[in-house]
């Protein structure tokens, strides 16, 4: 049971992390305790590809209208303050992938809009988008075959590209595209607070 145990906190802890189900019988929880099993090692989060950063770093200087899709990792705090480092350099938009497990909210963190679910509203959301940069998101999805609608929510002239996979450093990527960018630390502004 040590040892399954370890094994099961080690599959949970690993990048992008992921459930991890022990099932023991049930006179595990009467019987004599097992032996206790060493930590295993946690594998480090991989890094996104040096290439992709560069390549999002020249598409953010070529003036087209850049949309950020963030998901995952992608929308800690830490990661939200890198993107609006590159939004405030250079005029992209960001915003969070239609459904999401976490997103920290609150004073400091970028007012985020959702992609919406409805495919309609998410297609008219996203129609000005000519570059589309994923980080941590697997993109503007439709949520299964939908008769008659199209499963990406995007135009279709639109270009995808990756800075950071789901499993990868999305907070990591965005820092190293924003150093590249010689974007300086900004403080995000408070939303608007709404009246009474």
């Amino acid at each position: 049971v040590g040892r399954d145990g370890a094994a099961a906190v080690q599959a949970a802890r690993s990048s992008p992390g992921q459930v991890a189900t022990l099932i023991l019988p049930s006179d595990a929880s009467w019987s004599e305790g097992g032996e206790i099993a060493e930590p295993l090692h946690v594998p480090v989060t991989p890094q996104a590809d040096a290439q992709a950063i560069e390549q999002s770093a020249r598409i953010l200087r070529s003036g087209a209208r850049v949309v950020f899709i963030l998901g995952g990792a992608a929308l800690g705090a830490k990661a939200q303050q890198q993107a609006a480092r590159i939004q405030a350099k250079t005029g992209c938009r960001v915003v969070a992938q239609s459904i999401t497990a976490f997103t920290q909210r609150g004073r400091g963190r970028l007012p985020l809009e959702k992609i919406p679910y409805p495919v309609d509203h998410a297609i008219a959301f996203l129609k000005d988008a000519q570059q589309i940069i994923l980080v941590g998101s697997k993109g503007a999805l439709g949520f299964f075959a939908y008769p008659g609608k199209p499963a990406f929510h995007h135009p279709a002239e639109a270009q995808v590209h990756v800075l950071a996979r789901v499993e990868q450093d999305c907070e990591g990527a965005l820092r190293s595209l924003a150093d590249l960018l010689g974007a300086p630390e900004v403080a995000i502004a408070e939303a608007p607070k709404v009246a009474d």
